[in-house]
């Protein structure tokens, strides 16, 4: 719906290893082991079937796929080349 109104889509392809590594670390700093524990639970039994999903739908219409598993810095380097370059 709104592809006309954007200049260039960009994906951040990051590894699902990663990612639920980082969202672990980012979100969870004070949870239990237990808590962990379920959380890493239900990504395996239901997120991370949407989350493959969403990654296969998304590559193929996207104008520039970054890797994720770059640092920070890096990604936010080449975001900003893309989008200066649009």
């Amino acid at each position: 719906m709104i592809k006309d109104y954007l200049d260039c889509c960009i994906f951040i392809d990051t590894p699902l290893d990663i990612a639920l590594a980082r969202r672990i670390m980012r979100d969870m700093k004070e949870a239990s082991a237990d808590d962990i524990r379920e959380e890493i639970d239900t990504y395996l039994k239901y997120a991370r079937t949407l989350y493959v999903k969403m990654q296969e739908e998304q590559v193929s219409s996207v104008d520039h796929v970054i890797d994720g598993s770059n640092s920070l810095d890096e990604i936010i380097n080449e975001v900003t080349k893309i989008v200066l370059s649009c």
